[in-house]
């Protein structure tokens, strides 16, 4: 997320996204955004917005992990996971809002794994409709 003096890529990208919203919407044409945000560890899949987050199983576990979300993928080949929560954002605070919930969900020590090894990956994404 950065710092208030140099914010991160995401808060950039996002209050760039929304003042063109605001500037360029006109009452026939409107557009809306959405948030979600998970996280992928051990082949399994978190969701960070949740009110009750998955527990994962254990790396070295005998069975499979059973925790976690499904993906899927649609008929016409687009990928998606399966129960993932999904919040209209109004503006750029409620995005900041929900980006600070989904990081109070991850354990410190996974976030500073995460800068070193590539089998943790956090997702965050916003979808613009029109």
């Amino acid at each position: 997320m950065g710092t208030p003096n140099s914010p991160g890529l995401i808060p950039r990208i996002t209050s760039n996204l929304f003042d063109s919203i605001h500037n360029f919407s006109t009452p026939e044409d409107t557009c809306t955004v959405h948030i979600s945000y998970f996280e992928i560890y051990n082949e399994q899949v978190r969701d960070l917005l949740s009110a009750t987050p998955q527990q994962f199983s254990p790396a070295d576990a005998k069975t499979p992990a059973t925790g976690g979300l499904r993906v899927r993928e649609r008929k016409d080949g687009a990928v998606f996971v399966e129960g993932l929560n999904e919040f209209q954002c109004k503006g750029f605070d409620d995005v900041l809002a929900f980006m600070k919930v989904g990081n109070k969900v991850v354990p410190f020590f996974r976030c500073y794994v995460w800068v070193l090894w590539t089998e943790i990956d956090g997702r965050f994404e916003l979808r613009l409709r029109r």
